[in-house]
């Protein structure tokens, strides 16, 4: 009785928190934009740029600056590169700490069989 309690209560609790920042997602369905900042976001201005949900009417980026969040189109030029450069800037350095592990492997690899071969 007292695991089937504790089970409950803690699937509970997972719920609530899943279900609550699911809530804040800006990729929920319950975020889509409707109006639309005409005027270019300085890059110095822009803290971070997320696209919408894939079925909202019309495809947008929600672009977070210190004054607050804007939608702008994803058509727009300037916040398709400053997205590009976001989401490049997130996979290099993991590219990079792959490659790292990939050479140290390699040189493991390599004073292994030396050392078999003395």
């Amino acid at each position: 009785m007292k695991t089937l309690s504790l089970t409950v209560g803690l699937l509970l609790v997972l719920f609530t928190v899943y279900h609550s920042d699911a809530s804040k997602a800006v990729n929920s369905l319950d975020f889509c934009c409707f109006h639309f900042f005409d005027k270019r976001i300085p890059k110095e201005n822009i803290v971070s740029i997320v696209k919408t949900h894939s079925q909202c009417s019309t495809p947008a980026f929600v672009i977070k600056t210190p004054r607050g969040l804007f939608c702008v189109k994803q058509t727009v030029k300037w916040a398709m590169e400053q997205f590009v450069k976001q989401e490049r800037a997130k996979i290099e350095p993991m590219l990079q700490l792959t490659l790292q592990k990939s050479q140290n492997t390699d040189q493991d690899t390599q004073k292994a069989f030396l050392c078999e071969t003395d």
